[in-house]
């Protein structure tokens, strides 16, 4: 699914993320729903990416090194470029968005280049297909991201991992044991962070707590301090035009920082 029509560098945020949201809705529509099932894909609604986007710290000038794995058809990136362009005029990004799903690739394309017309010579973007997990850690992997980025924003796939399948058994062998998809997907993310950069995620909020998850969150606190997290008054908000029901929660960490005030939000 291409966008409608090119846009120029004075098209304007509203006009980028409007049609960013189209792209979205098509590409969520003419998925089938198994598929979506079998790779835990939940397309972020324009919304609740400009939400998401608002929250990681901007610098004011340099370069913003960004990573968007499972980016679907890269509306949290659009977000945050169009944020960064209307609120720091002496920032430049460059963006890597790792998308496994084939069908789902020209989109992201689409949208990341249509960031890049807009942002002129401020913006680079680029689409890699890949599996974020098995391509990191896996006998043949083939992403080498580790330290390498400021910023983590990403809205990571949903679904349970058997103990048995071999994304899980990877990431037991690079010394995490991640009983979901979006569980090892927040491990990676944090490994991809150089010291000092930040992680900001919109997941389901079970591992919050419980001995399910009980590993992974001393694994995760242990690398990042959290800064602030979001949460919904009502499950049915986030993702409303997929009739999903879920409690989610938006959060964001940085690594090798030490705990201090959490920002709590709703």
């Amino acid at each position: 699914v291409g966008l409608p029509r090119p846009l120029g560098r004075k098209s304007g945020g509203a006009t980028l993320l409007s049609v960013i949201e189209q792209t979205r809705l098509k590409v969520s529509r003419r998925t089938d729903a198994k598929k979506k099932s079998q790779l835990g894909q939940f397309f972020t609604p324009v919304v609740a990416a400009q939400l998401i986007a608002s929250i990681p710290r901007l610098p004011e000038c340099g370069t913003l090194r960004v990573l968007d794995p499972g980016a679907g058809s890269g509306v949290l990136t659009a977000a945050l470029v169009n944020r960064a362009l209307a609120e720091r005029p002496e920032l430049s990004i460059e963006v890597v968005a790792v998308e496994r799903d084939p069908l789902v690739l020209p989109s992201l394309r689409a949208t990341l280049a249509a960031c890049e017309q807009v942002g002129g010579d401020r913006v680079r973007a680029g689409a890699v297909r890949a599996d974020f997990i098995l391509d990191s850690v896996g006998l043949d992997a083939s992403l080498n991201l580790d330290g390498q980025f400021d910023l983590v924003i990403e809205n990571p796939p949903y679904g349970k991992l058997a103990v048995s399948s071999a994304h899980r058994t990877a990431m037991r062998a690079a010394g995490v044991d991640a009983p979901n998809l979006y569980a090892a997907f927040l491990s990676l993310s944090v490994a991809a962070l150089r010291e000092g950069g930040q992680v900001v995620a919109i997941t389901p909020r079970s591992f919050f707590n419980g001995p399910y998850f009980g590993a992974f969150r001393a694994h995760l606190l242990d690398s990042i301090a959290l800064d602030r997290v979001h949460v919904f008054d009502s499950r049915s908000t986030v993702f409303a035009d997929t009739g999903v029901l879920q409690e989610n929660v938006i959060f964001a960490g940085t690594r090798g920082a030490s705990p201090a005030v959490v920002e709590l939000s709703v």
